[in-house]
């Protein structure tokens, strides 16, 4: 046995958990702060919040550019505003594809949008913004009280490194679902023609393997949905290079489809369902992708 074989390991030590606790001690205010939900005149409101049959929430780069070309109907109804002084997210994240490479050539405290379809029956909210780890739960706790939701699907990433599975995410697109108690509970109770579970079946992501870490919004709006009783999934992708990022739109498009389709599906699922399917606007998604990818291209993120 080589003896000196984890000499060089970083164990943690009381005196690095301290100094570690004392540096989040100038920021754990702004992680705990809420950011600020703004509404536009005249939106469609109960009692201060959106009520909505379906939200769907995008997290990364891919989904937003997803969203935006897919329901060009959705009209802007509110804002998340970033907190003044909380920290962002580490620079590199894939949001530099969407605002053209190096990060200081993109805002890092860009508002959010939350937009409502016509009808009310359907809602989606775009993160734009870096929201660090540690402000994860705050910023889904203030989307989640602002827009009241029956059901919730929420498109995000996970790193490669936290992936235990089959496949290679440097090669192709790899997706799967988690979902809630609530969510697992009412997609076993509700009916279904033989014919359409086949049919879901052979489209629907495969569930997570096990040892696999998702973290960030991705989890923490899952987490506050679970905690909430709402029935919520969470389709997760492993994080691409920047150049795969564009081809991964169709799967990522027929993956939140499949998931939509389940039962029970209201009037709100399945117009976004059927938007998630018009190859035209996919199209247009990923056009609009490929170019930010090769604006990220040209120059380091890191930069």
């Amino acid at each position: 046995m080589d003896i000196f074989e984890y000499s060089e390991a970083h164990w943690p030590t009381r005196v690095l958990q301290q100094e570690e606790e004392e540096q989040a001690e100038a920021t754990a205010a702004a992680n705990l702060q809420e950011p600020e939900v703004t509404w536009t005149a005249g939106a469609p409101l109960e009692d201060g919040a959106l009520e909505v049959e379906l939200l769907v929430v995008a997290t990364t780069a891919a989904a937003c550019a997803l969203l935006d070309a897919c329901l060009p109907s959705a009209a802007q109804v509110g804002s998340i505003v970033p907190v003044p002084g909380a920290p962002g997210a580490a620079p590199g994240s894939d949001l530099d594809v969407i605002y053209g490479g190096a990060v200081s050539a993109r805002p890092r405290r860009r508002a959010s949008t939350i937009a409502a379809l016509p009808g009310g029956a359907a809602a989606a909210a775009c993160c734009r913004e870096d929201v660090a780890p540690e402000r994860a739960g705050a910023w889904a706790r203030a989307l989640l009280r602002a827009v009241r939701a029956a059901r919730v699907l929420v498109l995000g990433s996970m790193s490669a490194e936290h992936y235990r599975g089959g496949g290679d995410p440097s090669q192709e697109f790899l997706s799967f679902v988690l979902s809630t108690s609530a969510a697992a509970t009412a997609a076993a109770a509700a009916p279904r023609q033989q014919q359409q579970a086949k049919a879901a079946a052979a489209a629907l992501p495969p569930r997570l393997a096990s040892g696999s870490i998702v973290a960030g919004l991705p989890a923490a709006l899952l987490s506050a949905c679970e905690v909430a009783g709402v029935p919520a999934q969470l389709l997760v992708s492993v994080d691409q290079v920047v150049a795969l990022l564009p081809d991964s739109l169709p799967h990522l498009a027929a993956g939140a489809a499949a998931l939509l389709d389940q039962r029970p599906a209201g009037a709100g699922a399945g117009s976004v369902a059927a938007a998630l399917r018009d190859r035209a606007r996919v199209a247009a998604a990923r056009d609009s992708l490929e170019h930010g990818a090769a604006a990220a291209r040209t120059g380091s993120v890191y930069a």
